[in-house]
């Protein structure tokens, strides 16, 4: 799968410019099977006011973007502010090259003033996109190594985690993306925003990493870049490192304190 990783910077609180720039990527990017955006990339990421740049799954901005997917053959990973029946969700929705809505993955661990702005997500998935079982991941999931592991053990063969990290963050998911790569013994797509928001600077460093945690391709630090991986099949090289394999249940259940 070849899969085109845009490391940009929304435009604040401007989800019309937002989703025209998603859908000329996605325009322009014909050669790749999958285009990944960051975590938050219509509404750009907000923690105030996130009623008014919320979108339905069901409205032009996402009906729009399905028709752009469908007439290039590229599947899409994008994320948005998403209204939902108990309230506004940090999304990444997943879009196949046919347009078809593959999947809505909502949050499930929010960081920070998150928690005021949005309701948390409350199930962990795989979704088939492009012949591959992706198991997504927004930003903060990255940090808890249950989250991939269950991923794992779902049936995911590709990680993909779209984000919006701080660069003060820079060396937290530096060692999380690839130790989330060779503990699942699966190739990581990290997709992170750059640029200046509300005071905060985002980090950039987005990366493709093989099951090894090797690199297959990665945008670096200083701004906008679009960069483009070979994401081949998963499994560790050396079969003793795979640890899914080696697990032993039993001794991970705590035990009551007398």
């Amino acid at each position: 799968m070849l899969v085109a990783l845009a490391q940009l910077a929304p435009r604040a609180r401007d989800v019309a410019a937002n989703a025209a720039r998603a859908r000329e990527l996605v325009r322009s990017s014909e050669q790749a099977d999958l285009v990944v955006l960051p975590e938050l990339f219509l509404s750009s990421y907000v923690t105030t006011g996130v009623e008014e740049l919320a979108v339905p799954l069901d409205g032009p901005e996402l009906s729009e973007l399905r028709e752009t997917a469908r007439e290039a053959a590229t599947a899409l990973i994008v994320g948005l502010a998403e209204w939902t029946p108990a309230g506004i969700a940090n999304t990444a929705v997943l879009i196949e090259a046919s347009g078809d809505l593959a999947a809505a993955y909502r949050k499930t661990h929010l960081f920070g003033a998150e928690r005021d702005a949005y309701v948390a997500g409350d199930e962990l998935s795989t979704v088939q996109l492009g012949g591959r079982t992706v198991g997504p991941m927004v930003c903060f999931d990255l940090e808890f190594p249950e989250v991939t592991r269950a991923l794992a053990a779902r049936g995911a063969d590709l990680l993909v985690t779209i984000s919006a990290n701080p660069a003060r963050f820079d060396l937290d998911h530096g060692v999380f993306a690839r130790a989330r790569a060779l503990e699942s013994g699966l190739p990581h797509v990290y997709v992170n925003r750059v640029g200046d928001q509300d005071g905060v600077r985002f980090g950039g460093n987005s990366i493709a990493l093989d099951p090894d945690g090797r690199v297959l391709a990665e945008a670096g630090s200083d701004g906008e870049r679009i960069v483009v991986a070979e994401i081949g099949a998963p499994g560790r090289r050396d079969s003793r490192t795979r640890y899914a394999e080696m697990l032993r249940p039993s001794l991970y259940v705590p035990t009551a304190r007398a």
